[in-house]
């Protein structure tokens, strides 16, 4: 048994927590301990079962072992040092411990070393470093920009990685369904979980596009893309595991449905005939829809899991959702 001290994306707090609890349930071997802010502490029955958590998070920043959990004070930190004969890194989480950054100097050096101690509050969590994520080496060959196809106003690799997460796919013995695919952003993540996926497009070019990047990236064993209509699923009952989508805006929204909301609740309503009894669906609208689109929900039978907002930028905020059928009969 082994227990980790995990930081948090600031950025995303919310998001980043409900994404380590969907991979922990899905994977098995960890559990959540408790979370002090954008710190979570986390217990794993061994080390592989810790790493591959951290391999699939995609907001997890950083992580140590745990060494300790103290009250934040220059003294405690400086019996660190004299303990572990180390330098010692002192990260203050949104501002938290600046005076005893100035009184602790005497003993640490603010600079990568071989213990890291958060400041949350009152109390200091002692690590050892084992893993730092770095979204460029991660996700940055995968960036829309670097794709053989690409298409504007696709998603971030790092944010498709989470919208796959939430739906709680694990392994090739999965199968997740992206309806709205586009050029395959979300195919390709699933791809680097191991998870075999299925794409579909209205957009016959979409489709092509999907189909070039899946290739481009040797996913095309994990990938299947196919044309089709995502208010009217070409899939049989039950087939699904799991569905995780970023359906359009705008006026690409209005193809096979009179409308966003109208093209959303049909999504919906279908997917409950596709997935499996406990599959999730995971999508985001415009969060000016989110009205109308939660009222279809309630009218379709449909439980809200959780729900999230993703600042885009200035204009456009999204509302993330997980759902599930209320109905599981």
């Amino acid at each position: 048994m082994i227990e980790l001290a995990l930081r948090l994306s600031g950025e995303h707090v919310d998001l980043a927590i409900a994404e380590l609890l969907s991979v922990v349930n899905a994977e098995g071997g960890c559990a959540i301990k408790t979370r002090i802010d954008e710190i979570v502490l986390l217990r794993c029955d061994d080390m592989r079962s810790a790493k591959e958590v951290l391999r699939r998070c995609a907001f997890v920043k950083e992580a140590g072992l745990l060494l300790g959990i103290m009250r934040a004070s220059r003294e405690s930190i400086c019996s660190l040092q004299k303990r572990y004969m180390g330098r010692i890194e002192v990260v203050r989480i949104r501002g938290f411990g600046k005076r005893l950054g100035r009184s602790a100097g005497g003993c640490t050096r603010n600079e990568e070393g071989r213990l890291r101690v958060y400041i949350v509050g009152s109390l200091a969590i002692a690590t050892q470093p084992i893993y730092e994520r770095s979204l460029e080496r991660e996700f940055g060959p995968r960036a829309p920009h670097r794709r053989p196809m690409y298409r504007p106003g696709a998603m971030k690799p790092h944010l498709a990685r989470l919208y796959v997460n939430l739906s709680g796919v694990r392994g090739p013995a999965s199968t997740l369904l992206d309806p709205f695919c586009g050029v395959g952003g979300f195919l390709l993540e699933a791809c680097m979980l191991g998870v075999y996926s299925i794409g579909m497009d209205i957009d016959e070019k979409a489709v092509l596009g999907a189909k070039a990047n899946a290739e481009f990236f040797n996913c095309g064993w994990l990938v299947d893309v196919i044309q089709g209509d995502a208010s009217t699923l070409p899939l049989r009952s039950g087939c699904i595991d799991a569905i995780s989508t970023d359906p359009p805006y705008g006026r690409q929204a209005k193809v096979g449905a009179e409308s966003l909301v109208d093209l959303i609740s049909k999504f919906v309503a279908d997917s409950l005939r596709v997935i499996g009894k406990e599959g999730k669906v995971v999508f985001a609208i415009p969060i000016e829809l989110e009205k109308d689109v939660e009222s279809k929900l309630v009218d379709l039978g449909v439980a809200v899991l959780s729900k999230h907002l993703d600042w885009v930028h200035g204009s456009l905020v999204r509302a993330l959702y997980v759902v599930e059928r209320v109905d599981k009969t």
